[in-house]
């Protein structure tokens, strides 16, 4: 009987818990989340019932693995079919307002020298439409825009091929 109370307890805490981030996030109380796994924000928006907050809830794995010592710059670059002959700069991840993508490919033409940009990470459609009307602007084909979810097999690749990520933020 007392591990059954202790049951309906934890169950009625875990509850509680969720309909109250729940009614924050639907709320607008708290405007970001950050959990694990993608199976938990799969959870949590299932939970919140309110798909248009899945930008707010990302996904920080945990714990952050470093990628293989035996995966070099260049084989990461031929794997991905990045340019082996200039420094490339990375954005990585969800091309979102707030990351700031459209900053940095304002900066692209005024970067000296031979180097390349890549954009890696999904962006809906109407970032997508965006990116490929700037495309035309910018110098020397400097801009490589990979426009989808990156594979997760692939993530230490692009982390590896990079000589600079950068990520502008902005407060949103």
């Amino acid at each position: 009987q007392g591990a059954g109370r202790h049951w309906a307890a934890k169950r009625l805490f875990h509850i509680a818990n969720q309909r109250v981030l729940a009614s924050m996030l639907n709320g607008g109380t708290l405007n970001g989340l950050f959990v694990h796994t993608e199976d938990t924000r799969n959870l949590l928006l299932k939970v919140v019932g309110n798909a248009a907050l899945a930008d707010s809830i990302h996904v920080v794995p945990d714990p952050v693995t470093m990628p293989p010592p035996d995966l070099d710059q260049d084989q990461a670059r031929r794997f991905l079919g990045l340019p082996l002959d200039r420094p490339l700069v990375l954005f990585f991840g969800g091309l979102r307002r707030e990351k700031g993508w459209d900053i940095l490919l304002r900066s692209v033409p005024l970067l000296k020298g031979d180097v390349s940009v890549v954009l890696a990470g999904h962006a809906d459609s109407q970032v997508a439409a965006e990116v490929e009307r700037t495309i035309p602007m910018i110098p020397l084909q400097r801009l490589e825009a990979r426009l989808a979810r990156v594979d997760e097999e692939d993530v230490d690749r692009y982390f590896v091929a990079a000589d600079l990520v950068v990520v502008p933020y902005r407060r949103v």
